[in-house]
């Protein structure tokens, strides 16, 4: 329970138990509940459609999401918090499969698929927590993921794991050691997101590594070139979440109030270089 909680706000299960793996549905009313002291400071049906740097300050344009009413706005800093949990990492060989299937984003009711033959492409912890879910109501689950046999002694009978899948077409999937899955009711791919910040147009972001990483960044949170007034919050993998958030922030707040000593330039340009080469 400890690791998946903020210092400042300790996450408590609804039903009063100080246990370390709550429900999701727990996690999402402590989160309600933490942040109802701001929401007469957010301003909801508003999408960003453009950020970029004036001399002296940042432009934000916004539109209500009917399109009617545009307006500017310019702030000393800004924080970046929108994630790297929605844009989804679709393969191309999913764009030619014509079976019912969809993102673990859109992911919500595991008696949804009562009965069916389910294929879960993706064994990290979207993959897990979906296929822990799904087992008790699926007829059978495919778990194709890159390394089949991992999980034998432990996954429930009516869960076969199979090799990562290389290619589709129609409602045939085709896997890494030449085999083939027909027959599935659903698939529900679980291989991650790529990062999207579309209201960037010039330049100010590059996304490498296939979308995986955002650079330049100084210990992935302030920008290399704006280091005391643009962060990013929440990008890593990998990592307690909720824990890892608050720092970040505590971090960017320090540079941004001057409590942090004074980075060196070259400091924080070796430190990005060396994290992408």
């Amino acid at each position: 329970m400890d690791l998946n909680t903020l210092e400042a706000y300790p996450f408590r299960d609804i039903e009063g138990k100080d246990r370390s793996f709550i429900p999701y549905e727990h996690i999402f009313a402590c989160l309600l509940e933490y942040g109802k002291p701001l929401r007469d400071h957010i301003h909801f049906d508003h999408e960003v459609t453009l950020v970029h740097r004036l001399a002296d300050a940042w432009e934000i344009i916004t539109n209500t999401s009917c399109g009617r009413l545009q307006k500017a706005w310019r702030f000393d800093a800004i924080f970046i918090c929108n994630g790297h949990n929605f844009k989804e990492d679709v393969p191309d060989y999913m764009l030619k499969y014509t079976g019912n299937w969809i993102h673990s984003r859109n992911y919500r009711r595991a008696s949804d698929y009562a009965d069916q033959t389910v294929a879960i492409i993706g064994g990290g912890l979207s993959g897990m927590d979906i296929l822990s879910q799904v087992v008790d109501y699926a007829k059978k689950i495919h778990f194709i993921h890159n390394q089949p046999g991992k999980h034998a002694k432990i996954i429930p009978k009516n869960v076969e794991e199979n090799a990562r899948c290389v290619d589709a077409f129609e409602k045939t999937l085709i896997l890494a050691d030449g085999s083939v899955l027909t027959g599935v009711d659903t698939v529900i791919l679980c291989n991650g997101y790529k990062h999207s910040f579309p209201f960037f147009k010039n330049g100010e972001v590059e996304l490498k590594l296939d979308g995986k990483i955002v650079s330049p960044l100084f210990q992935h949170v302030a920008h290399v070139h704006y280091l005391d007034s643009l962060f990013f919050i929440g990008l890593t993998s990998h990592a307690f979440n909720f824990l890892t958030i608050e720092y970040q922030v505590n971090f960017a707040m320090a540079i941004l109030s001057g409590r942090a000593n004074k980075f060196p330039q070259e400091v924080v340009e070796n430190w990005e270089s060396r994290r992408i080469t």
